[in-house]
């Protein structure tokens, strides 16, 4: 099996790189990624495509911009989902492998492991060195992966360690995107970061599940969760003028909330649309219409017009639904 990760890694990336004005469609294209995005949910993806999305990032944002977006994304999207639903009463390092038990489901082949020492604790991730640019940049989210994590289980958003190693042998780049205090080691055997052994035991003050409910609560405040929004625009999509802007207008959200909602569900507003009607047609012909009837009713030149569309989005044609009925 070759390596993947869950798609929340990419869609709050991508997410964020469309507030600052990035087109991410043709980023999509550009790094592989499907066009529609975990439509049901959370899904897999390979992993390679979703490291290119980063080195895009880096691409289009250059060394600081980058930087600064993959450490909101690790702040306000992984780092939380990685801390969601963990009791209460834990210490900084039953945080960590509770994070680290995550990890593993999300990411199946990634080796992130603590490791104690008389010395202090080294939090590393070991991978095949490959010299690329992308491998580089996907050194710089682990680590802001495990600051981040470090930050949020001490509640102290300014904690940094004092050590780090990576992989990589050219590492100018990566000391530009972190705090200049930070001693780093190259071409070491595993990404990572040292700190002392005793902050294992410090009572986490994590409220990461907190933040993770809030942002769920302010997504759904703030343009509706997805459902909503299609049981709202679902009787208006058949109308001629059913745009982009009406569809807004409709869901009472502004039209670049509606597409970032849509984003984040894999979605264009023509994808919208398309399982809209396609819900519609299914309906009426689970309610005994003929195809003939359907393809009428939903404006189609044509049966064989009508018939293509519906496979193309379903993946089954018109006439097997009918004979299951």
């Amino acid at each position: 099996m070759f390596p993947v990760v869950t798609s929340h890694y990419a869609t709050s990336i991508l997410t964020l790189l469309d507030k600052h004005g990035i087109d991410t469609q043709s980023i999509i294209l550009e790094t592989g990624l499907p066009t529609t995005l975990c439509q049901h949910g959370s899904s897999f993806l390979p992993l390679s495509t979703v490291e290119k999305l980063i080195t895009e990032t880096f691409s289009c944002k250059g060394l600081k911009g980058g930087s600064d977006i993959i450490q909101m994304v690790v702040r306000n999207h992984i780092v939380p989902n990685l801390l969601q639903d963990a009791p209460l009463g834990l210490t900084v390092g039953e945080s960590l492998q509770w994070a680290l038990n995550n990890i593993k489901i999300q990411i199946p082949d990634a080796d992130v492991r603590l490791q104690s020492t008389s010395h202090g604790v080294y939090f590393h991730r070991v991978r095949p060195v490959i010299n690329t640019d992308t491998f580089m940049w996907t050194e710089v989210f682990t680590l802001w992966v495990m600051i981040e994590l470090m930050r949020e289980t001490l509640g102290n958003r300014h904690w940094h360690p004092s050590v780090a190693r990576i992989q990589s042998n050219n590492d100018t780049h990566i000391y530009h995107c972190f705090d200049t205090s930070i001693q780093f080691y190259h071409s070491q055997p595993s990404s990572g970061l040292w700190f002392p052994l005793e902050l294992l035991d410090q009572p986490s003050r994590s409220n990461a599940n907190q933040q993770w409910q809030a942002n769920k609560l302010e997504n759904e405040i703030s343009g509706g969760s997805i459902s909503q929004i299609f049981s709202a625009l679902r009787p208006y999509v058949l109308e001629l003028d059913f745009s982009l802007d009406r569809a807004a207008d409709i869901a009472n959200i502004k039209k670049r909330t509606l597409q970032r909602r849509l984003y984040q569900h894999g979605l264009t507003f023509r994808g919208l649309r398309d399982n809209l009607i396609a819900d519609i047609a299914l309906e009426q012909l689970q309610n005994g219409s003929s195809v003939s009837h359907v393809a009428m009713n939903l404006g189609y030149a044509s049966i064989s017009q009508f018939s293509r569309a519906f496979k193309r989005i379903t993946g089954i044609a018109p006439s097997k639904v009918t004979s299951a009925y």
